[in-house]
């Protein structure tokens, strides 16, 4: 007999609440970028609007359809690659990347989760992460995940403010460590749910043949490990009402 899960996933309003008490969960996206630089668009829409001969309203506007597009292109994707998963059909121009993706990850001798809810219920932080597999017969398991946006850095931005914030100002904000640490957390969480290690975190970063179209993902799969980034994650989740856990706890 399955067990319900507890938490319950509002896609529209992208919100994790508990079932019992309807209490909200913090995702884990959203966690993480509270220790990210704060960007005001404002100013910088002032700007560029200035630079086009435009109104910032304008220029806001166009940036958030950009926005709204590349969100649904991701969705999109994302659906395409769980039905997949699931055993159904999906376009033809990811299906040699998930192809590499079985072998790399020798699917087809692991226990699949796809689109893999992860909870923790001590700190009220939830998450999805795109694929969990773990190893049959071992105590370990790969967090892998699947990103369409346009670029991918591995410097440190361009804006004046450009490291996260403490108790993590030692690393530099760009898409890696960002990324590195959205699949730490879900690592560390699925440790916590299972007692399972993480193996692998790898990010498989969609660099399309053309960025001006949201058409589809024609273009090249790029493969990109990334950190188990455990110590971070933990003084992260120190931060948390004054709760305090060591590495040796997980």
């Amino acid at each position: 007999m399955s067990i319900s899960c507890p938490i319950v996933f509002d896609s529209i309003q992208h919100r994790y609440t508990r079932t019992e008490d309807a209490k909200i969960f913090t995702s884990v996206t959203t966690f993480i970028s509270q220790f990210k630089p704060q960007i005001d668009f404002n100013i910088i829409a002032e700007r560029t609007a200035q630079r086009r001969g435009e109104t910032k309203e304008q220029v806001l506007a166009e940036w958030d359809a950009i926005k709204m597009k590349g969100t649904d292109f991701g969705t999109a994707v994302h659906a395409d690659i769980k039905n997949y998963l699931d055993g159904g059909k999906c376009s033809q121009d990811i299906l040699q990347f998930l192809n590499k993706m079985k072998t790399d990850h020798d699917l087809d001798n692991r226990i699949i989760h796809s689109e893999k809810m992860v909870y923790d219920m001590d700190y009220h932080i939830a998450g999805t992460a795109d694929l969990i597999a773990e190893h049959k017969g071992g105590e370990f398991f790969d967090v892998i995940d699947y990103k369409t946006n346009k670029k991918f850095s591995y410097s440190a931005s361009r804006w004046d403010n450009n490291h996260f914030s403490p108790p993590i100002s030692h690393l530099p904000c760009n898409e890696y460590f960002t990324y590195a640490l959205q699949l730490s957390l879900y690592a560390y969480i699925f440790t916590k749910m299972t007692g399972k290690k993480p193996a692998n975190l790898v990010l498989y970063w969609c660099k399309r043949k053309n960025i001006k179209t949201y058409t589809c993902a024609e273009g090249i799969w790029k493969k990109i490990a990334v950190p188990y980034l455990e110590e971070e994650i933990v003084s992260l989740l120190n931060t948390i009402d004054g709760k305090k856990i060591s590495i040796e706890e997980v």
